[in-house]
């Protein structure tokens, strides 16, 4: 997905609604893995965090091996200078657990797409009036479904992605309430161990899981 614009990359969020986030010490090998494995299962969104040793790395190999199945994400970009790195390793999103102006107006200008995370309607309503479409709802579990419903209500043409806590368990009543995306961790993406096919057959398994919950 390395060509489309920011109404088509909405669309694609919105279509396959599961951002399988990468987070911690990976290797290249386990990257792939992951990567296979989150394709098995039919889960087409890669987040890779900026604070992940190799980050950048791993989305110029990502972009450069499956960026024609896959949209790939840097999260947790805290600052303007990490979204030039991360846009330019290749991401086409640009993901934060905060709203920062700056980092929205650098991730526009870039031509990527920004999902900032917000916690009220106060900062919703400000992300969208920087031109964002999208926002992250963080730590979503903290909050939970009804309050993403009672957001709704009144911005209604807000979307949301909810992250933090989000599993296959719980991932269908926060898109039940209104969210349009759901971005999980390590309960979709397991820690490393060297045993790269069991790593990969048990990606698959766990982001098959998250789709069918999310239908």
């Amino acid at each position: 997905m390395k060509n489309i614009n920011a109404v088509e990359i909405s669309q694609f969020i919105c279509t396959h609604k599961i951002v399988a986030i990468i987070r911690g010490k990976y290797s290249v090998q386990g990257v792939r893995a992951i990567a296979r494995g989150l394709l098995k299962g039919g889960v087409k969104i890669i987040e890779v965090t900026a604070n992940s040793p190799g980050c950048f790395d791993f989305i110029r190999l990502l972009v450069s091996e499956f960026g024609e199945e896959l949209l790939v994400a840097g999260g947790t970009v805290l600052d303007t200078a990490t979204v030039k790195e991360v846009t330019f390793a290749g991401a086409r999103v640009i993901v934060a657990p905060n709203l920062d102006v700056a980092v929205v107006r650098a991730t526009l200008e870039a031509g990527a797409y920004p999902i900032p995370g917000v916690a009220t309607p106060t900062e919703a309503v400000s992300a969208l009036r920087c031109g964002v479409r999208m926002v992250k709802l963080f730590p979503a579990s903290h909050f939970g479904p009804s309050y993403v419903r009672a957001i709704m209500a009144p911005l209604n043409n807000l979307q949301i992605m909810v992250t933090g806590g989000v599993n296959a368990d719980n991932v269908r009543s926060f898109l039940e309430a209104g969210a349009v995306a759901a971005g999980i961790g390590g309960n979709l993406v397991p820690p490393e161990t060297g045993d790269l096919v069991g790593l990969e057959e048990l990606v698959a398994l766990e982001a098959n899981r998250a789709i069918g919950a999310a239908q």
